[in-house]
């Protein structure tokens, strides 16, 4: 993707910098002095990408400007609106929220043509092949962690690429957290505080069952 921007400073141009919020720097531009300084440069269109013109006349001031989004959705990764599980072109879908591993397969790409229609989903209600990891381990004193006694593994996802065909993710578990599901802490999908002191009303755009142990 090609973008442009023009800057103009009385004192003359020192230099403009190019920021990537994730990445830092990623263009330079010297001014050598000029009043005005235009360029054309270009960078990826694939995953969000919020940039952002640092500015530096030769007296030493700075400018900044507002950011401009760059993205491309099959490239991206997003959340659903009800900020539960990831909804996007990445091409899997995953549950953050019930604490859930990555899957290692992808959807398929036509299997909405085998769902039934108008079903509020992050999948195709198709039946086919899933693969989910592991994120406890046998011993010889049962699973460990156990989510009715130490509580859940805790897990970090950082991903690389989230493409359409293409996915690169690290899941890293070294914590055990608290179970989110406790006898005086329901499930944060399927209540949430009500208006009346005391009382806890039902979420009812979602009905998920609790976890073992939950009240």
């Amino acid at each position: 993707m090609r973008l442009h921007f023009v800057v103009r400073s009385d004192a003359g141009i020192a230099d403009v910098q190019v920021h990537d919020a994730d990445t830092g720097v990623i263009r330079r531009f010297l001014g050598n002095g000029a009043k005005e300084l235009a360029r054309d440069f270009e960078v990826v269109n694939d995953r969000q990408h919020y940039l952002t013109l640092e500015v530096t006349d030769t007296a030493g001031k700075r400018a900044l400007s507002w950011y401009l989004v760059v993205y491309s959705y099959k490239a991206g990764f997003f959340r659903c609106g009800d900020n539960l599980n990831t909804l996007c072109g990445s091409g899997f879908v995953f549950h953050p929220d019930r604490n859930q591993m990555i899957p290692l397969d992808p959807v398929w790409e036509n299997g909405m043509d085998y769902s039934l229609v108008g079903y509020d989903s992050g999948s195709y209600l198709c039946p086919m092949p899933t693969t989910n990891p592991p994120d406890t381990i046998q011993t010889d004193h049962g699973v460990y962690p156990d989510w009715n006694k130490e509580g859940m593994v805790g897990k970090i996802l950082d991903v690389t690429l989230g493409s359409s065909n293409i996915q690169i993710a690290t899941q890293r578990m070294t914590k055990v957290s608290q179970n989110f599901d406790t006898e005086t802490r329901l499930h944060p999908v399927l209540r949430q505080p009500d208006a009346r002191p005391g009382a806890a009303g039902l979420l009812p755009a979602h009905a998920y069952p609790l976890r073992p142990g939950g009240a």
